[in-house]
């Protein structure tokens, strides 16, 4: 989880992990240089903890931003309590029970569909959207992103480039647009 704060536009990285097994990520690089996730049976997701002192860190910034893998799930109430803007990164999408018990609490969602068509991307937008996100973000790999706001939705195509390793791009681009 990290938080950002308008005027320095830096990121600080807040998290206070318990001591659980952590996860592994297992990514599979294509011929064409994109990554794919494996899936298999990953460790249990740690929880983050927060004493007061880091709430109180937490609160001089403006946005927080988290990801399904992030441990940080019981913490989101506290801090939209906060009037802080959420911001969540959904991966690919494959923990649909996360999705669920967090998407009411978001302002901004992300979304990663790099095999999907644009017509997929903004099915999902809206759908995610209904759910009270304010900005929904869909990234399509070569194909750019989309996005969704107010019930119109906003294309970005890709910039033409040599790709030598995708690992990272989509917390790059959530890092830039957030």
């Amino acid at each position: 989880m990290s938080t950002c704060s308008s005027s320095t536009r830096r990121a600080t990285p807040v998290n206070s992990r318990s001591t659980a097994p952590s996860r592994q990520a297992n990514i599979q690089l294509t011929a064409g240089n994109e990554h794919v996730f494996i899936h298999g049976q990953p460790a249990p997701i740690p929880r983050l903890t927060f004493e007061d002192r880091t709430l109180g860190f937490i609160r001089q910034h403006q946005l927080v931003h988290t990801g399904w893998l992030g441990g940080a799930q019981e913490q989101l109430p506290a801090i939209q309590q906060a009037k802080l803007l959420l911001s969540i990164d959904y991966g690919e999408g494959q923990n649909a029970g996360f999705l669920e018990a967090t998407r009411s609490l978001a302002n901004l969602a992300f979304f990663s569909l790099p095999r999907g068509t644009e017509e997929q991307a903004r099915r999902r937008a809206e759908e995610i959207s209904r759910g009270g996100v304010d900005v929904v973000v869909v990234t399509r790999g070569g194909e750019g992103s989309l996005a969704f706001y107010e019930g119109n939705f906003y294309s970005q195509p890709a910039y033409p480039v040599q790709v030598v390793d995708s690992v990272g791009a989509g917390d790059a681009f959530i890092g830039a647009m957030a």
